[in-house]
Order: C-alpha cells, then sequence, then structure tokens
C-alpha cells in the first residue's frame, strides 16, 4: 500500500499490521473498515539525482531507448524488500535504503546460434564513473532488445546465458594442451601460450600434408560450432588440401534444412505464423529453444492469441506439446507414414464445397515444381523404381499435380 510513490513527495507504507488486517478484510470480502490503512510510518525520500525505480509491472518491461546511455534499476532482492518506494534511497543518512545501479544498455547480438536475436548488454557505468577505470566497468546482465525486429525483445536461455561466457569461473581463456607423458582419454592438461598452441598445431599440419595421399588430407579435421560469419572459414582448411569439414550443422539441423532447400530453395524459411489459423510441428520445440525457431515462438505466441490451434507431433511431452491443442505421441520413426496419409488426403479430397485442398497460388509460387517437371532423368527414375506409373504429359503445373497425386495415392483401398 504505497502512497505518492510516483511524485516528487516524500514516500510512505503502511505498518505491517495494519497492512495485514485491511488486506484481510479485502480477501474477505467485506468493505475496507474505516481507520485500517492510517497507520503511516515516514520513509526517507527520494534521492534529487535519481530515478524513480519501482518493481516492473511485467516481464517485458523496459526502459525507453532514450534512457538507454543512464538508466537506474535496482536488483530482484531490491525488488523483494519493496524497492525504494518503501525504503528509500541509500545513503549516509539512510544506509539499509536501496542502492540504485546505474546501468548503460549497450545493443549486440547473441552468437549462441545462428538466429542471432537481438541482446542488450547492461554493463555497470556507476563505479566507472567514479574512478575511470574502464575495468570497472561490468556487464551486469543481458536482456532481449525489444527494438530487433526478429526476436522482438524476447530470448531464450541460451541468450541470457551470455553472462556466463564472460565472467564464469569455469570458462577456459586460454590454450590448453595434453599434459607430457600422459595418454589420449586420460584427461590430462597443461596450459600452453597461443604462439606454442598455433605453432604445434600448424607443424602438424604442415607434415601431415606434405605427405600427399587421400588418407593424409582427411587426417585432419576442421570442426566449427558456431562461426556466425558466412561462407569463409571453412575455405581456409580447403585452401590447404584438407578434406575433413566438420559442422555443428552435420549433426542438428542437416536433416530440416535439406527438406526446405530441396522444396522452396530455403535454407531457412519463415512460414507466415503470426496469421496461421492451425500451426503443425514435428519435434520442433518453440517452447524451448533452437536455432531460429525463438524468433518464430514470439510469432506463434501472437497467432495463438488471436484463436490458432497448435498441433505437435512428438514421441515425447516436451514444452510446446505440453501447451498445444493436440499432441500425438507417435512412435518414433513412424511419423513418414503420417506424411504420407496427410498429402494423400490434402491432394486425392475435395473440401466441403467441393474445392481443392491444395492452395494452388502458393505451390506454384513458392515451391520448385517446374525444376522437377525439366528434369527428365530424375523423372525416368521415378518410373523405374515404381513411385510413378509412368511419365507427365506435359510440363505444366497441372500435370505436376497430377503426377504427385497418383504418387501418393494408396497402393490399397
Amino acid at each position: 500500500m504505497v502512497k505518492m510513490m510516483n511524485d516528487k513527495k516524500p514516500s510512505f507504507f503502511e505498518g505491517r499490521r495494519a497492512f495485514l488486517k485491511g488486506t484481510a478484510y479485502t480477501v474477505a470480502g467485506a468493505a475496507v473498515a474505516k481507520g485500517v490503512f492510517t497507520n503511516i510510518i515516514d520513509t526517507p525520500a527520494f534521492a534529487e539525482d535519481h530515478e524513480r525505480v519501482t518493481a516492473p509491472v511485467n516481464l517485458e518491461r523496459y526502459p525507453d531507448p532514450e534512457k538507454w546511455d543512464s538508466y537506474l534499476e535496482l536488483d530482484g532482492n531490491d525488488w523483494k524488500r519493496g524497492g525504494t518506494g518503501r525504503n528509500g534511497v541509500k545513503s549516509a543518512s539512510n544506509p539499509h535504503g536501496i542502492k540504485l545501479t546505474e546501468y548503460m544498455l549497450v545493443p549486440t547480438a547473441c552468437l549462441n546460434c545462428e538466429a542471432s536475436c537481438g541482446l542488450t548488454a547492461w554493463v555497470d557505468i556507476g563505479v566507472y564513473k567514479e574512478t575511470k577505470n574502464p575495468k570497472d566497468l561490468k556487464v551486469r546482465k543481458y536482456m532481449g532488445n525489444p527494438l530487433h525486429a526478429g526476436s522482438r525483445g524476447r530470448n531464450c536461455a541460451k541468450g541470457y546465458a551470455t553472462q556466463s561466457q564472460m565472467y564464469d569461473p569455469d570458462r577456459i581463456p586460454f590454450p590448453l594442451k595434453r599434459a607430457p607423458g600422459s595418454k589420449r582419454g586420460e584427461g590430462k592438461w597443461v596450459r600452453t601460450t597461443w604462439d606454442e598452441a598455433m605453432k604445434e598445431i600448424g607443424t602438424k599440419m604442415k607434415t601431415t600434408l606434405e605427405r600427399g595421399d587421400e588418407i593424409s588430407r582427411k587426417s585432419i579435421m576442421y570442426h566449427v560450432g558456431r562461426p556466425n560469419e558466412n561462407g569463409f572459414g571453412h575455405r581456409v582448411p580447403h585452401s590447404m588440401g584438407c578434406d575433413g569439414y566438420d559442422s555443428h550443422t552435420n549433426i542438428c539441423s542437416a536433416g530440416a534444412r535439406q527438406g526446405t532447400i530441396q522444396w522452396t530453395n530455403d535454407d531457412r524459411n519463415s512460414p507466415d505464423w503470426a496469421n496461421a489459423d492451425l500451426i503443425f510441428l514435428q519435434s520442433s520445440h518453440a517452447a524451448d529453444a533452437g536455432h531460429y525457431f525463438q524468433q518464430a515462438a514470439g510469432r506463434i505466441a501472437d497467432a495463438r492469441k488471436k484463436g490458432a490451434k497448435l498441433v505437435v507431433m512428438d514421441p515425447r511431452m516436451s514444452n510446446s506439446a505440453g501447451m498445444a491443442d493436440l499432441w500425438v505421441p507417435v512412435w518414433p520413426g513412424t511419423e513418414t507414414a503420417l506424411y504420407l496419409y496427410l498429402a494423400n488426403r490434402i491432394l486425392n479430397e475435395k473440401g466441403r464445397n467441393g474445392e481443392d485442398l491444395v492452395n494452388h497460388n502458393f505451390v506454384k509460387n513458392w515451391v520448385n515444381w517446374d525444376r522437377l517437371m525439366a528434369n527428365k532423368e530424375y523423372l525416368n527414375l521415378l518410373v523405374e523404381k515404381g513411385y510413378i506409373k509412368s511419365l507427365p504429359k506435359g510440363d505444366s503445373y497441372e500435370d505436376f499435380i497430377e503426377m504427385i497425386a497418383g504418387m501418393y495415392k494408396p497402393l490399397y483401398t
């Protein structure tokens, strides 16, 4: 029951006993008795040079960008204590008050996956203003960037974990090599310098490649996790003759990307989630994390607010499945059969009013059907393998639809 928290007059708070008594009346549904909220105790006023900082209204609260060069905020523990409205600002005359932290909000981007969601680094500049020592500039936390067009202020746990990458005591900021005399797998390491590490790695690569045989070229593996650069890094080992490029994509998103590249010629397609009526996810964890899905999750939430239904097909009860309107817990590996069934119905059945279930305008513009129809060698292979009975009559879109309708038609009826 804080009074006058947002004006320039001294702030007050109710006596604890009176506050609890008044709350009890309210919960019981009775009118608050006269005189319940009258036990007023003065608290120190806000300092003139401080903003008035109170608990946030919701988790999406961000300061106005005009204040990003200097913004005052208190931490979660001080919010629990009632904030400045109850305890006042810490000073010599009020040692038990709230210490406000002065932040500079620096826009940046998350590099923990290639989605590159927007972040703001909250840099504590209060101590630096007193000491003028750059080492006193510390990033206290990372939050979203509400001005980022993709993530719109939302981030998954990996984004906020950026703090640990900077200050975690277990972070290894220097190279290590296997301890002399130890065997591979024993986990014994010693620290080395960057110069020594680069020299030893370069020497081993040089002597290996000088052999000139194919096995030697494949004996050097260049593995990259999240390079956050587009197509340059892997060209360096290729130029030296290495044939051992490996990346996170090989074991993660390659399957999903293969499908979208083959059908839409797009590495990361971006459906119009926000205006969808039905959203169907297969083992896609929009409610958890995942590169470029974090940004889609916000759009999916927008669609659900407007009434969209969410269907999740996943063998496990994921977070996404837990909030879905329908969870389809298929046996692992049987998803393909369900997709064949859906394709058959869409291609061979009509709607309630006799209309086609296929969105022809979308397929014409976004599916590379014309590439398929022009590839006679591949079409002959489909006939040879028995996927289609005969070659299509022509190369038109209508011929394409007729061909795949037969391809997905069930063998047994």
